[in-house]
This record gives structure tokens, sequence and C-alpha cells, in this order.
């Protein structure tokens, strides 16, 4: 049988929306229990790691689809077949690691988001100019250097 246009289409919108709102959901709970000077480097963590773990994912279940396609193609006269098959034992083999990332995400700590930023998280405020000279502060530097 042959799958619609329009029934992909909402298939694929559905993923799309569920995995964006998901991708923000973490990044703002990160976001939200670390100080403010840190926002940067969680911020940068976050996508760091969701890329890491993108491309071990990609290659994993990459080799489960290559591996049931060679194995569909050298058994079956069917190509397509073989290619819905080889897909379709993707999306099977990924369900118990979904499954099991559900699960634990019940059991992440309870953290409510902060409405404003506290004055410990806040950044330090600037200081004024200092008024040394260029040769006050040059003279230790070369001292140090040996020069």
């Amino acid at each position: 049988t042959r799958t619609s246009i329009g029934v992909i289409s909402t298939y694929l919108f559905v993923f799309g929306a569920g995995l964006g709102v998901g991708m923000q959901v973490l990044t703002v709970a990160v976001q939200n229990v670390v100080r403010v000077r840190d926002l940067g480097a969680a911020t940068s963590g976050v996508n760091f790691f969701r890329s890491i773990g993108s491309l071990i994912g990609v290659a994993i279940f990459g080799a489960v689809y290559a591996g049931a396609l060679t194995a569909g193609l050298g058994s079956s006269s069917s190509t397509p077949q073989a290619y819905a098959d080889a897909i379709h034992g993707v999306f099977v083999s990924v369900l118990p690691l979904s499954a099991a990332a559900f699960i634990l995400s019940w059991f992440l700590k309870e953290v409510p988001l902060r409405a404003t930023r506290s004055e410990t998280d806040a950044a330090p405020t600037p200081s004024a100019p200092s008024t040394m000279s260029s040769d006050k502060t040059l003279t230790p530097a070369l001292a140090a250097t040996g020069d």
C-alpha cells in the first residue's frame, strides 16, 4: 500500500513540533538551574551534548537501517518493500530507548522557574577606569619577562 502525502506531512509536522518543543524545554530547564554568569556555558553545553547524542543516534540507527536493508534486499525481490521493512525496523528499535528516556524523565528534580534574577546572580558593576599610566603598567610586565 502507499501512504499519501497528506498523512506523511501530518506525521512529520507532529514529529517536528514535538521535537522542537522538547528541545526548548530542556534548554530552559538547564538555564534555570545555573547562575546568570554561567548561562552561556550551560547553553553551549546543552547544544554540544545534543549534537553528540544526535551523532551517536544517527550512527547506531543508521547501522541498524543498513543491516536490515542489506538483509531485505538479499532475500526479497521487492525493493520498495525492503526499504519499508528496514525503516520500520529502525523505528521499532528506537521504542525501548524512547520508553526508557520517558521513564527517566519522571525522576528529574522539579525546580520552579525563577521569575527574575537575584542580585547575587547579577553581573558585577563595572568599576571606574583606572588613572594608572601605561609606564606603570608596562614596567612590572617587562620585569616579569626578564627584559
